[in-house]
């Protein structure tokens, strides 16, 4: 899988797959202010073609839940270390 970073408004970090094709797919993070504190936002969104379509329930979008939760763990944690 190749990914490519690329500039999306309102986020402050966004990628899309570019490779393979049939994983046509885009996610970003937005950071918003809010009252008592700091909203990150994790969107995913595209489609899942042909063998992908499995593969992506079966194993990538479960791989990537687990990392995404790891990154926004950490993202927790260092966030409440500064309070």
């Amino acid at each position: 899988m190749l990914w490519e970073a690329f500039n999306r408004a309102g986020a402050v970090l966004a990628f899309r797959v570019i490779s393979p094709e049939e994983l046509q797919v885009e996610h970003w993070f937005e950071v918003q202010r809010v009252k008592g504190g700091t909203l990150l936002r994790h969107t995913l969104e595209g489609q899942a073609l042909g063998r992908y379509e499995a593969d992506w329930g079966e194993r990538i979008e479960p791989f990537h839940n687990r990392v995404l939760e790891a990154v926004l763990d950490n993202v927790e944690a260092a966030a409440a270390s500064e309070d």
